[in-house]
C-alpha cells in the first residue's frame, strides 16, 4: 500500500528539474502518435536525440547510449529504417546512417 501524497516531503531538486522534462517527452509522444507515428517509444528516443544518428555507425550509437549492438541494430533496422525516419546506406562498408 502506498503512502498518501501528503505524507510525502517536498520533492527535491532532481525531481523538480524531471517533471518538465517529463511533461515535455509525453508531449512530444502525444504528437507524434496523433500524427501517425504509433510505433515510436521510449526506446526510440535515445537513437533519435540531438544529435541524431546520421553519418555514425551503430555500433558507436550503442556505445554512446549505453545499448547493445543488437538494440540499436533493432531500433534502427526493423522500426526506424521501416518508417522512413533513418536510411541506412549498404554501399558503404562501415555501414554508417545516412
Amino acid at each position: 500500500m502506498s503512502r498518501p501524497e501528503r505524507d510525502l516531503p517536498p520533492p527535491l531538486i532532481g525531481a523538480l528539474m524531471r517533471m518538465p522534462v517529463d511533461a515535455v517527452r509525453r508531449r512530444i509522444f502525444d504528437d507524434l502518435h496523433a500524427a501517425g507515428f504509433s510505433d515510436l517509444g521510449e526506446a526510440h528516443m535515445a537513437v533519435l536525440r540531438y544529435p541524431g544518428p546520421q553519418g555514425r555507425r551503430p555500433s558507436d550509437l550503442a556505445a554512446e547510449l549505453g545499448m547493445s549492438k543488437q538494440a540499436v541494430n533493432y531500433l534502427l533496422r526493423s522500426s526506424l529504417h521501416s518508417l522512413v525516419v533513418v536510411h541506412q546506406d549498404r554501399a558503404t562498408a562501415n555501414q554508417q546512417v545516412d
